[in-house]
C-alpha cells in the first residue's frame, strides 16, 4: 500500500491531478481511496498560482525503483521526502 500526494499549480489544475490519476491505473495501480481537493499557496513564492492537491491510497505491485522512473503526466513529477 501506497500513499501519493499530487499537486497542480498550472492550466486545469483538476484535469491535470486526474490525469495523473488515469496514468497510475494504466500502469497497474490501483485507487482505494482519495482525499477531498485542497488549495494551497505555492512554496516558496506565495505569489505563483495556488495549487490543488490530493493524496490518494493505492496498491501496486510495481517496485519503487520502477514506480518512481516512470513518468505519469506531462508535469507529473514523483518526489521521495
Amino acid at each position: 500500500m501506497v500513499y501519493i500526494g499530487i499537486g497542480s499549480n498550472l492550466g486545469n489544475r483538476i484535469k491535470n491531478i486526474e490525469s495523473a490519476k488515469i496514468k497510475l491505473t494504466e500502469q497497474g495501480a490501483t485507487i482505494l481511496r482519495s482525499s477531498s481537493y485542497y488549495e494551497t499557496f505555492s512554496w516558496p513564492n506565495k505569489n505563483d498560482p495556488k495549487f490543488y492537491n490530493i493524496v490518494i491510497k493505492i496498491i501496486t505491485k510495481l517496485q519503487y525503483r520502477i514506480f518512481s522512473e516512470r513518468s505519469y503526466s506531462s508535469s507529473f513529477v514523483l518526489q521521495d521526502f
